[in-house]
């Protein structure tokens, strides 16, 4: 008399395959929107940190801080007067930068508060995550807003 066999049929294996590869499908979209959404977020947190970081720049150092905001380029550079100190951030496609539209400088003065500044960022569809600086409570504050 035999033992009854165990394993999985080849049946069983395409079924469950199939059901794997479904569940992908479906859940595929979400996941991508998601990953989106926190690229975005950690490139508009890196955009608030250039802005913090070129403040206290000046601030210690004593020496005004240029911000350079390029849209097109989709750059944000800060660079000191003499030109000792140099940050340059640059978003790689898909992510761009919306608000602003154009190009904007902006001087960083020593012992001023920090700019009335908003920059928004986007990527495919309607995702989109920013930060605005706030001169009155001297602070960054993040957002973000998905699809």
């Amino acid at each position: 008399m035999r033992g009854a066999a165990s394993g999985a049929t080849l049946m069983e294996a395409v079924i469950a395959t199939a059901l794997a590869a479904i569940a992908l499908a479906i859940s595929y979209p979400a996941l991508a929107r998601g990953l989106e959404g926190i690229r975005l977020r950690t490139a508009a947190e890196q955009a608030g940190e250039l802005l913090i970081s070129a403040q206290l720049y000046a601030d210690r150092q004593r020496e005004a801080v240029l911000l350079q905001i390029d849209p097109p380029s989709g750059q944000v550079l800060a660079t000191s007067k003499s030109s000792r100190w140099e940050r340059n951030l640059s978003f790689r496609e898909p992510i761009r930068i919306t608000v602003p539209a154009v190009n904007r400088n902006i001087l960083l003065h020593p012992g001023e508060l920090l700019p009335d500044l908003e920059i928004s960022l986007a990527a495919r569809g309607t995702a989109s995550a920013g930060f605005r600086a706030d001169p009155l409570q001297g602070a960054v504050t993040y957002w973000n807003a998905s699809e």
